[in-house]
């Protein structure tokens, strides 16, 4: 298995596993979350970076660029 480095700021927060209990239902499943800031400032805007998996084993047979075409349409949904 080969592994990426991914250059973050050093004043950047870390949290791993963010995938609350709630959460058992999706099949997105959150690995690690960056930001900018920590949860105890009072900034509300910020910069992140979230690692997410989803198993797609269920869904009916897709291509890549399909699958992130729908995630991308998704996204800009919630914006």
């Amino acid at each position: 298995m080969e592994y990426a480095l991914i250059g973050i700021p050093s004043n950047w927060h870390k949290e791993e596993n963010v995938s609350s209990a709630s959460d058992k239902n999706s099949t997105l499943v959150d690995i690690v979350k960056f930001s900018s800031h920590s949860k105890n400032t009072p900034d509300r805007t910020s910069e992140s970076l979230d690692i997410k998996v989803d198993n797609i084993s269920d869904i009916k047979p897709t291509t890549l660029a399909e699958y992130a075409n729908g995630t991308i349409n998704d996204l800009a949904q919630e914006l």
